[in-house]
């Protein structure tokens, strides 16, 4: 039986996380973790250039050198991303004995967290994960999600926040709220996104909620 996974979204902006390793797998993580805001400190005693580049616009703080336990100390998450299985077991049991969540590159087994193949659109991600057994599958299903998910997803999602507190205000109750937005979230909307853009998505909603606020005859 497959083992459950609890997903979930961090927020790592401010927070400290470390990274042990600089080669072309460290940098693609590198990418990420900067885009989440996170304060990334790297340890790697032969960086790679586009690691090297980062340290020095002031991206990132660089210990060229040999990792050591109390790297870790600290940080809210620790990968470990080199080519050395040795250094990444001893990256794994420093970040477990502080309780520190660690990932450690292809080896499952030494990972409390996984990072999944991400499709975005703007403020929305959908976050693939085969639990570590397939990063390729994973891969694959997000391309192919890529095509079901059009790019006006990130119009509507950047839109629909103002327009939920108004729906708030009017329906007072979970329930009723719940019953709006599963009337008006469909394929339509998606449709008059892409045809008539924010503003027409605008004058559907407000007409879907004022015939909603209508009573009954």
């Amino acid at each position: 039986m497959a083992e459950y996974l609890y997903p979930l979204a961090l927020r790592l902006r401010g927070r400290r996380v470390t990274l042990i390793g600089g080669g072309e797998v460290a940098a693609r993580k590198l990418q990420e973790l900067l885009a989440a805001g996170a304060e990334v400190f790297v340890v790697a005693p032969h960086p790679s250039a586009p690691v090297q580049e980062m340290a020095a616009q002031g991206h990132i703080r660089l210990g060229q050198r040999l990792f050591q336990a109390a790297d870790v100390s600290g940080a809210v998450l620790v990968i470990a991303a080199t080519d050395d299985p040795a250094t990444n077991h001893r990256v794994w049991e420093a970040a477990r004995a502080q309780g520190i969540w660690v990932n450690v590159v292809d080896d499952p087994p030494h990972c409390d967290c996984y990072t999944p193949a991400v499709l975005r659109r703007g403020p929305v991600t959908v976050a693939i994960n085969t639990g570590g057994n397939s990063p390729a599958l994973a891969a694959w299903l997000r391309a192919h999600l890529e095509a079901c998910i059009p790019p006006e997803v990130e119009m509507l999602a950047e839109l629909l926040p103002s327009f939920r507190r108004r729906v708030q205000e009017h329906l007072p109750s979970f329930s009723q709220r719940k019953a709006f937005w599963e009337h008006v979230m469909d394929d339509n909307l998606i449709a008059l996104a892409q045809t008539g853009g924010a503003q027409e998505v605008q004058k559907f909603l407000e007409q879907a909620l004022q015939a909603w606020l209508v009573p009954p005859q």
